[in-house]
């Protein structure tokens, strides 16, 4: 699944610059395993070296051949609308504002909390 697995210069340059700048870890490891596995390594061991799952980073390389660069960004956006409509929405808001609220007490020194 992983073999033959090359990437253009631009695009490792452009996987490069997104791993090191984003702030999402998700996005962080798809780069660096496609990066692993660009460079000769398979997916399991690319998947070893960043700790995820092996058949996490054969997804990521598969999907990386179907989609190309838009597959490195969260796909979550495409699951369509919200499944919580306003009124549900409402609901949820009034059971929050019934339940208590938390209190926090701050122990003394010397004793356990």
């Amino acid at each position: 699944m992983c073999r033959g697995f090359r990437l253009a210069r631009s695009a490792r340059l452009w996987l490069r610059r997104l791993g090191r700048k984003t702030r999402d870890a998700g996005v962080r490891v798809r780069c660096s395993v496609l990066l692993k596995v660009h460079s000769g390594m398979s997916c399991a061991a690319a998947a070893r070296a960043l700790d995820c799952a092996p058949s996490s980073a054969a997804r990521m390389v598969a999907r990386y051949r179907r989609r190309g660069e838009a597959s490195v960004i969260d796909g979550r956006v495409e699951n369509g609308a919200r499944k919580v409509d306003a009124d549900v929405a409402g609901g949820i808001w009034k059971i929050l504002e019934q339940s208590p609220r938390p209190t926090v007490t701050r122990a003394g020194p010397g004793r356990w909390s």
